[in-house]
């Protein structure tokens, strides 16, 4: 297969459905993020790789913070989705469901 094939079977409409011009500046978006997202997980693995060599004490301590961390992230969301009071008692709420379910059961 020469060069000349090669390009020409590339240049071919997918489907036989030619892109517009919209559809190809949106195809490019969407693989230019998706790439951006690759390199950013690489970035963000390799730094959490060398945390976890240069300070395995801080790496340690890292992973323990975010447990409470994500707990409230989460109690955010799920107070701002179903507009409760900012004082709203979650921990009650989770242990009320889990009764609730259990005697249910």
């Amino acid at each position: 297969v020469g060069r000349n094939d090669r390009n020409a079977s590339s240049e071919r409409p997918r489907l036989g459905v030619p892109l517009g011009e919209r559809g190809q500046q949106q195809q490019q978006r969407q693989s230019q993020s998706f790439l951006a997202s690759i390199r950013d997980y690489f970035r963000e693995t390799i730094n959490d790789i060398s945390l976890r060599i240069r300070h395995p004490q801080l790496s340690h301590r890292k992973r323990e913070l975010l447990v409470p961390l994500r707990f409230h992230e989460l109690r955010a969301h799920f107070i701002d989705t179903n507009n409760l009071p900012p004082k709203f008692k979650v921990s009650h709420y989770l242990k009320r469901s889990l009764t609730s379910v259990l005697l249910d059961f």
